[in-house]
């Protein structure tokens, strides 16, 4: 509730915050294998062809958005939120010389009958060293709130 911001000490935002807000930024380095998590390469390996983007997320448009401002080319497969992968969902879509992309939400799902040329794109996320002090500092204070009970 917006009501309740008011008696929060932090607001950590995704995109440029207000005053008492500090921003949070998604970063993309790296896209993993869905068959073995061991596999890494750059983003920059997304951007040898066109993809296959697959979504079953509640907001798809903002992970075909983030591919867009990554320059990737890709052609989209959604799903619904929640939805229970089998293979067969990925029979008419799955081409072998074509990386498939997904969230790594999805690849959770996928993980017992993906193909090596799966791919999931992993969100790191970065915040200032002020938010990380200010955040530091609040729970600092109340560890020693409460050794004075």
């Amino acid at each position: 509730r917006p009501s309740r911001l008011e008696s929060v000490d932090l607001q950590l935002v995704k995109g440029e915050g207000w005053d008492t807000e500090f921003e949070m930024r998604y970063e993309f380095t790296k896209v993993v294998n869905v068959c073995n998590s061991e596999t890494r390469r750059t983003i920059e390996f997304l951007k040898q062809g066109k993809i296959i983007a697959v979504a079953g997320i509640a907001n798809p448009d903002n992970f075909f958005d983030m591919l867009r401002d990554l320059k990737i080319d890709f052609d989209t497969v959604l799903f619904p939120d929640h939805h229970r992968f089998t293979q067969q969902d990925f029979d008419s879509i799955e081409q072998e010389d074509i990386p498939l992309v997904m969230t790594e939400k999805d690849a959770v799902k996928c993980r017992g009958f993906a193909r090596e040329n799966w791919w999931y794109l992993p969100i790191d996320i970065t915040v200032s060293e002020q938010f990380v002090t200010n955040l530091t500092d609040a729970i600092s204070g109340l560890q020693q709130s409460r050794a004075c009970l």
